[in-house]
């Protein structure tokens, strides 16, 4: 039985024995009984080695070839026993699953090296994020070098990343992170700081203006004399001054009304006419108001002077005339009689030039002789 089946891989294996028709090799029949002339069989043919399974799964390079099959062994009796080659070597093994550190992103991988999968800061982190993600050893998101700006609350300032909060406008400063106001009094004397404060105020006399205190003229009740600003309140018409009050003055100190009205003198047979002084005649007859300067105080029915261009104020028996003269007060002649002087009674004007011969009695009472 075991050299039948010798036989039948034999067979198998070497085409020259499976279809030998009575040639030299065949075996004769003589040989059959084993007898001892029968020449001795060779070996039989050796089976075929059979090739050696393929490598196993290697390394992710690939696994290493497998190795060839044994050779077969002799053949039997006088027949030559073929050799058995081997089939060859093993296929490769295949590539094996690949790892974190091969700079691929690999299922349960975030990153792998240089690789971040096209992420940022900004995508894993916060959209405000800044900075560069990295990668750890393994294969997980570093944000170590991430920053995440700190505005809150902040209206100006850095934000701790390289950038800033926010910026002020003209005229306010950073200040603790908040935009403050700042004063600005460049250049001005007064006014306000353009914070709700002041850069100064001005003294009595002067207002501010555009940043700067600037004198105001004040002519307020004043006919005259300065403005106290260098300028004038006006100038005074002929005759008269300006007083320290700010005043017209006429000749004796006083100072004129600001309207006189007048009208013609009436008539009348009384001579009567009181000569006024300086002060009253000034009073009563402005040269302001266009007036004679002379004054003459007549008795209620009496006058007018006897002299002519006498304007007569509305108001009482006041003359006012452009001569200063010696006037009758016929009412005292029995005064100078008595008195012993001359015998004419007159009334004389302060600033008139008394007549030759005339005596004064009192005051601007005189007594002349003619």
């Amino acid at each position: 039985m075991k050299f039948s089946l010798l036989l039948l891989a034999a067979a198998l294996v070497s085409p020259s024995f499976a279809c030998s028709s009575g040639s030299g090799t065949d075996l004769p029949s003589t040989a059959l009984d084993g007898g001892s002339d029968a020449p001795a069989s060779g070996g039989s043919s050796g089976a075929a080695g059979s090739g050696a399974a393929a490598g196993a799964a290697g390394t992710p390079s690939g696994g290493a070839a497998g190795s060839g099959g044994a050779a077969g062994g002799g053949g039997f009796g006088n027949t030559s026993g073929s050799g058995g080659g081997g089939t060859g070597g093993g296929s490769a093994g295949s590539g094996g699953a690949g790892g974190c550190g091969d700079g691929a992103v690999g299922v349960g991988e975030q990153c792998d090296g240089i690789n971040v999968a096209g992420h940022t800061c900004a995508t894993v982190l916060d959209p405000s994020a800044t900075g560069t993600l990295g990668c750890t050893s393994s294969c997980m998101f570093d944000t170590s070098s991430c920053c995440l700006p700190a505005c809150g609350g902040k209206q100006c300032g850095t934000d701790g990343c390289g950038g800033v909060c926010g910026t002020c406008p003209s005229g306010y400063a950073c200040q603790s992170n908040s935009c403050v106001c700042e004063p600005n009094c460049s250049g001005k004397q007064c006014g306000s700081n353009g914070c709700g404060g002041s850069c100064g105020t001005c003294s009595s006399g002067s207002s501010c203006v555009s940043g700067q205190c600037q004198c105001t003229p004040n002519c307020a009740g004043k006919q005259c004399g300065s403005n106290g600003c260098g300028g004038s309140c006006g100038a005074c018409g002929s005759g008269t001054s300006c007083n320290a009050q700010g005043q017209c003055t006429a000749p004796g100190g006083c100072t004129p009304p600001a309207q006189c009205s007048s009208s013609a003198p009436s008539s009348g047979t009384a001579q009567y006419c009181l000569p006024l002084d300086a002060y009253t005649a000034c009073v009563h007859c402005s040269a302001s108001c266009g007036l004679p300067q002379y004054g003459y105080q007549c008795t209620s029915s009496g006058g007018p002077p006897g002299l002519s261009g006498c304007v007569h104020k509305t108001g009482g028996g006041t003359h006012c005339c452009p001569q200063a003269a010696c006037l009758r007060a016929t009412p005292w002649d029995n005064n100078c009689a008595l008195d012993g002087l001359p015998p004419y009674s007159y009334t004389c004007h302060p600033s008139a030039t008394i007549p030759s011969g005339c005596k004064q009695r009192q005051g601007a009472y005189y007594c002349c002789p003619s």
